[in-house]
């Protein structure tokens, strides 16, 4: 930009024309150039989910009266480098996710046996809102069964951004730490400068809209994801809080 065209901008009080000046710069930054063309399109590569549960038909022999389990398939390098790294981990990661099989299908069956997802499996309803100009909580469970006997509960908590990181971490998460019996928080968080106090009415109305869209994306993404999971008695909580990011994740924390 050149000293003209800043000196333009300004105003008889010598003050900035920022929005003015914004807009210069993003259209520097998008401008294509010659050393641009020279970098490389970037390629992203899909993985498959090492916790989804698939109920394709198994090739192996169903053999009446033996422990039969159904495993997904999945070629995925992670796993294997997963029982490198941490051989206990991985155990305890394949234990969550398979499922036996019901031993009273006959063998005749076997060509077209499927995994019968027990009828607990269900998320509670209806859930339980609590919801402020600022903040709103959503909280219900999934598998509710008195007759499994769970261990003494854990509490998790998780950040999300709604990226392709932070959707990966939570799915991992949750097949992976969870536990029947267990308690998972997934909070997100709508930084904010301005105290909601000192917002008028429509700056209130706008911020709990994106509040509540906040809420209901993480509520979709947990269903999505427990659905898969043959785990009981599980409390899922979800945050969708507005205001400086640091403090009101450390604000959570404490509760």
């Amino acid at each position: 930009m050149t000293k003209s065209t800043k000196t333009q901008m300004a105003n008889n009080d010598n003050s900035w024309d920022l929005d003015a000046m914004l807009s210069q710069e993003i259209q520097d930054l998008n401008r294509d150039s010659a050393e641009d063309r020279r970098v490389k399109e970037a390629v992203i590569m899909s993985k498959p989910d090492p916790n989804r549960i698939d109920a394709n038909d198994s090739d192996e022999e169903y053999n009446p009266g033996v422990d039969n389990y159904y495993y997904p398939d999945d070629d995925d390098e992670y796993e294997d480098d997963l029982a490198i790294r941490d051989p206990e981990l991985f155990k305890i990661t394949e234990s969550n996710r398979q499922i036996a099989i019901d031993c009273s299908l006959k063998s005749s069956d076997s060509k077209h046996k499927l995994t019968r997802r027990p009828s607990e499996l269900v998320f509670s309803d209806p859930p339980v809102l609590i919801s402020k100009d600022d903040y709103i909580q959503v909280t219900f469970h999934y598998g509710l069964s008195e007759e499994k006997k769970t261990r003494r509960c854990k509490r998790y908590m998780m950040m999300c951004d709604f990226g392709e990181e932070s959707m990966y971490a939570m799915r991992w998460g949750i097949g992976t730490l969870l536990r029947s019996g267990d308690e998972l928080h997934i909070a997100s968080v709508v930084d904010t400068d301005e105290d909601v106090e000192d917002m008028n009415e429509d700056e209130k109305y706008r911020l709990w809209g994106e509040l509540d869209r906040h809420s209901k994306t993480m509520i979709s993404r947990v269903k999505t994801t427990m659905d898969e999971m043959l785990l009981y008695n599980i409390k899922i909580v979800t945050h969708s809080v507005a205001g400086k990011t640091r403090e009101s994740l450390l604000n959570l924390v404490r509760l």
